[in-house]
């Protein structure tokens, strides 16, 4: 099922796995056709039988690498088409819209902290 719901349009893609430091690629961003801030989650894993080493020697790798293994979705569907990883759909839509640097400092927004409480054992 590529959408889980009709506001869900576009594709937040999270690498799974202990990929340290390794942002969400977005399908479409804010100015381009198809951005909706209402995002399906998937989640990309290695697929069976290949490597991390796979993906870094393929085409597909982020020009960013260490700091992230994809950049672009395009690339990640690619790799998905070459057999390297698999994307699982948890069936999960999230409101999560994008603002600019510049908007998220504008007068009136108060810096919060980049510290957080630690997650409660249970949920």
């Amino acid at each position: 099922m590529e959408d889980v719901s009709s506001r869900g349009k576009n594709q937040l893609y999270l690498i799974g796995g202990d990929r340290v430091y390794q942002a969400n690629v977005a399908l479409h961003i804010p100015g381009e056709p198809g951005y909706t801030p209402h995002w399906n989650v998937n989640i990309v894993h290695t697929a069976e039988g290949k490597t991390l080493e796979d993906i870094l020697d393929s085409p597909y790798l982020s020009e960013h690498y260490p700091e992230a293994l994809f950049d672009d979705a395009v690339n990640i569907l690619k790799a998905r088409e070459d057999g390297l990883i698999i994307i699982e759909k948890p069936g999960i839509v999230v409101l999560c819209p994008i603002i600019s640097e510049e908007g998220a400092e504008a007068p009136g927004n108060n810096e919060l902290s980049e510290l957080f409480p630690p997650f409660p054992e249970t949920f």
